[in-house]
């Protein structure tokens, strides 16, 4: 995610200051997202990792105001069959 002022906030949404945040679910993919920043010669003033849902982290951005000029999504599949549409359409 980009922010339009090109820094996230880390007082309420958990990241640090960057232009660019990943959230994920999944610590080895955070930690494997680390890694791979880090042999691109990025650093955490240029992207940040957390750990996080990503409906808590969208909905605390939306309390923030946060705006972004990008958000690029890869969700997991929260029906994979009919057996569990309903409970994903409660998400």
């Amino acid at each position: 995610m980009t922010s339009t002022d090109r820094r996230l906030r880390q007082d309420r949404i958990g990241t640090p200051p960057c232009d660019a945040a990943g959230v994920d679910s999944s610590v080895p993919a955070i930690e494997l997202a680390r890694r791979n920043a880090a042999l691109n010669g990025l650093s955490e003033d240029a992207c940040a990792f957390q750990q996080q849902d990503i409906m808590k982290f969208m909905q605390a951005a939306a309390a923030e105001g946060a705006t972004y000029n990008l958000i690029i999504l890869d969700p997991p599949k929260l029906a994979p069959n009919r057996k569990s549409l309903q409970r994903a359409a409660r998400r």
